[in-house]
């Protein structure tokens, strides 16, 4: 209630109370990414105002939308409705040396990481330390055959590392076929130096193991191979598996239409750990991805075991 000149009157006001919060106080941004601070409880009549502390780190626009250009941290500070707020960054670049380890038992690998912020300490983990350990310097240990992941923990991010452990033929196999890629493929000269199909490329990459598949001289066919791999007892499945259950090197064996062949099979690859194939298939020996045969995975076979 007022009085003006002697007479009483009533007035009445709105109040707007806004509650401003933040989702988060804290957040890891890669160099070069962008992310947006969400603010909370406010009005249509809110006006919000946003500062760094390092322009040099983080970029803030007046929207609130932040661009990270270098490692280190800052603060924004967020002025709404007389109430400051504070949102910390840290700003990471974090990289592991390696992301794919594949190896034998005995063997050990050093990871280090470069471009963290180095606010933070490094850890690393691994999901199975009886196949693959790892020291709190990042020194990984091949224990047994079979596959783990080691995860670096840096600047509130996780790196990985794959860790495939096989057979020491297994590898040789791997990597006389790696240094094949690009080769021709052709079936009408599948026995040439320059030349492969598919069950050949298999069959002259074991032979150099003296690991056969029914023949020392002629590669067979990539039907009669899974034939022989299941005749000497050398089969870990018959469908698609998960690939924590492959070991680099396994062969995998793949249908397709009806041809008369043993269970239809057409084509054959090396499985070399991390997902991954290598096979002879129009136009050369190149990489390819497990997961692309899920359906028709007909016979996996381990010729090192």
């Amino acid at each position: 209630k007022v009085t003006i000149n002697g007479r009483n009157f009533e007035v009445s006001c709105v109040v707007y109370v806004s509650e401003p919060a933040l989702v988060s106080s804290s957040t890891t941004l890669r160099v070069g990414k962008s992310a947006q601070i969400n603010v909370l409880g406010l009005l249509a009549q809110s006006v919000v105002s946003y500062k760094t502390s390092d322009p040099g780190i983080v970029l803030v626009s007046e929207t609130g939308l932040m661009t990270a250009l270098k490692t280190g941290q800052c603060d924004i500070t967020i002025d709404v409705d007389d109430v400051r707020l504070t949102y910390h960054v840290i700003v990471t670049n974090a990289k592991v040396n390696c992301t794919w380890f594949l190896t034998r038992v005995g063997k050990t690998k050093q990871l280090s990481v470069s471009g963290q912020s180095g606010t933070t300490p490094v850890t690393y983990v691994s999901t199975n330390t009886s196949i693959a350990s790892v020291s709190k310097t990042g020194l990984i240990k091949a224990k047994k055959r079979g596959n783990a992941y080691v995860t670096i923990n840096v600047d509130g991010m996780k790196l990985t590392c794959v860790v495939n452990i096989t057979y020491k033929k297994a590898l040789s196999v791997i990597n006389s076929g790696k240094k094949k890629l690009r080769v021709k493929y052709s079936q009408a000269r599948r026995m040439s130096s320059r030349y492969f199909d598919c069950s050949s490329f298999v069959h002259r990459m074991y032979k150099k193991q003296k690991i056969y598949f029914g023949s020392r001289g002629y590669s067979p066919t990539a039907a009669a191979e899974a034939k022989y791999m299941v005749r000497t007892k050398k089969v870990i499945a018959y469908k698609y598996v998960d690939p924590s259950k492959l070991l680099p090197g396994d062969v995998l064996f793949i249908k397709g239409k009806y041809n008369g062949r043993y269970r239809n099979i057409c084509h054959t690859a090396i499985y070399i750990g991390n997902g991954k194939i290598l096979h002879s298939t129009p136009p050369c020996v190149k990489y390819g991805e497990y997961a692309t045969y899920k359906s028709r995975i007909s016979v996996i076979a381990r010729p090192c075991k």
